[in-house]
């Protein structure tokens, strides 16, 4: 009788230690930051322009006023941006310029997609709202350059690329968005480092069409005739040493419907990767006396208790994730998390049930 409690203390004290190297793992997965130590935006020799490697991010020194804004907006506005793309395969919605308020649902958005660039406000990027938007492909894509007009009055809305138009509305359809403390423009990213753009940016630059407007209004990126002269020539950019977020974003709400490989082995490896959590923790559980009239109450409190403990351990990844640069702190992975820990522990219980089943199988033909 001895030999089976110090047996059974020790299978409790071996399934704590499992457990408690499982969470560690989990928390170092979810919090792993790989940051690099630098923000990858370079100035190229060639020419001076500006240069996005796969996480760098350029955005205006201080907001834009409110005042000024009105004004692009009052009086019709035009965008005009040289870039070079460094690649036409990329599936993603990559963000080459935006105007950011703080309110995804107001952005104005200039980004590419494979070889289209897309020019619209709000954050519809799968196109399942219908926003309004302008579209054009790029078809000469050896061309180093590509060069992008954007004319906005409230007539009309013409995007044009390499001098042809491209895409028209006969309305006004873009505004830069406004608020209280202005806006801010961003090039090759979000505040959150998200759909980041990478190739060469030469020109940019933002002008309200009104003949009498301010000579401070507008806002131009030229290539600076060396590095060292880029802080006088574009006073008004920023170029950070270090990334950092500009925006924490919790529990961002992303869709469970599938768009590519990349996105379904996400989904996959958060729903199983808190699988060995919920088979240890029920297996531990299981091992605490409790008395029930019907041995399926006793399994489904234990079920409800795995949920509940892969739940609050997920959102305290996903919480601490929205300060993260390289990671994203999503609601869909908060569920995956707990469900993948409650489907751990009904296979340690499916488990359990035919050892349980092939042990009293095999003591009733002994006693036969």
């Amino acid at each position: 009788m001895a030999v089976s409690t110090i047996s059974g203390q020790g299978r409790k004290r071996w399934l704590t230690l499992c457990l408690l190297m499982v969470i560690s793992i989990m928390f170092y997965a979810g919090l792993r930051d790989n940051v690099p130590e630098s923000n990858q935006v370079s100035y190229a020799l060639s020419d001076g322009a500006l240069v996005f490697g796969e996480r760098g991010l350029a955005y205006s020194r201080n907001p834009l006023n409110r005042a000024m804004i009105n004004r692009f907006n009052q009086s019709g506005f035009a965008i005009e941006l040289t870039f070079s793309p460094l690649s036409f395969e990329n599936n993603n919605f990559q963000f080459l310029l935006l105007f950011s308020n703080g309110d995804p649902n107001a952005q104005l958005v200039v980004a590419q997609v494979r070889d289209h660039i897309i020019v619209m406000n709000g954050d519809d990027y799968n196109f399942a709202q219908k926003r309004p938007r302008l579209s054009a492909k790029i078809t000469d894509r050896l061309k180093k350059y590509q060069h992008l007009k954007i004319t906005v009055t409230a007539e009309s809305t013409v995007l044009s690329l390499n001098g042809k138009s491209k895409a028209r509305k006969s309305t006004s359809i873009l505004t830069i968005p406004n608020s209280q403390s202005g806006s801010r423009l961003l090039i090759s990213g979000s505040e959150t480092l998200k759909n980041n753009w990478r190739g060469a940016i030469k020109l940019l630059a933002v002008t309200p069409l009104a003949i009498n407007s301010l000579a401070t209004d507008s806002i131009r990126f030229v290539p600076p005739a060396s590095a060292e002269h880029n802080q006088t020539i574009n006073s008004w950019l920023l170029i950070p040493q270090k990334v950092a977020l500009l925006k924490h974003q919790l529990f961002f709400n992303e869709s469970f419907n599938i768009k590519s490989t990349t996105e379904l082995k996400d989904i996959i490896l958060n729903f199983i990767g808190f699988s060995p959590f919920g088979w240890l923790l029920a297996a531990l559980l299981l091992k605490i006396p409790m008395s029930f009239e019907r041995e399926w109450s006793k399994f489904l409190l234990l079920l409800f208790a795995t949920f509940l403990c892969g739940f609050l351990l997920s959102f305290i990844i996903e919480y601490r994730q929205a300060w993260l640069v390289t990671r994203q702190s999503s609601l869909r992975d908060l569920y995956l998390n707990a469900l993948g820990g409650a489907f751990g522990a009904i296979l340690y219980l499916c488990y359990w049930y035919l050892i349980d089943y092939f042990r009293c199988k095999s003591a009733a033909e002994e006693e036969c």
